[in-house]
């Protein structure tokens, strides 16, 4: 059973280690502040924390990359190609 799981665990290391440094620190921080409240409160914490990771230019550079090789469109959220045509994450 373990031996099944950790091709899926180490994938998904993998694509959490290839985020933007600043977007994993909302994550962490969403998680963290928001984990011991209510509900309500937790979400806006989540909320507050991804609005912050979006800002960033980093993050508008990769939609805006994301945007021009099909994201958004309705070829490309059936197949999802325009994924291989992003450029690594920085």
């Amino acid at each position: 059973m373990i031996a099944d799981i950790f091709p899926r665990v180490r994938a998904r290391t993998h694509r959490i280690a290839a985020f933007p440094a600043h977007t994993i620190a909302h994550v962490k921080a969403a998680v963290d502040q928001g984990a011991f409240a209510s509900l309500a409160e937790g979400l806006l914490v989540e909320a507050h924390e991804s609005d912050l990771s979006v800002a960033s230019e980093v993050t508008q550079a990769r939609a805006a990359e994301a945007l021009k090789v099909g994201a958004e469109t309705y070829e490309g959220e059936l197949e999802m190609d325009f994924i291989s045509r992003l450029s690594p994450a920085r």
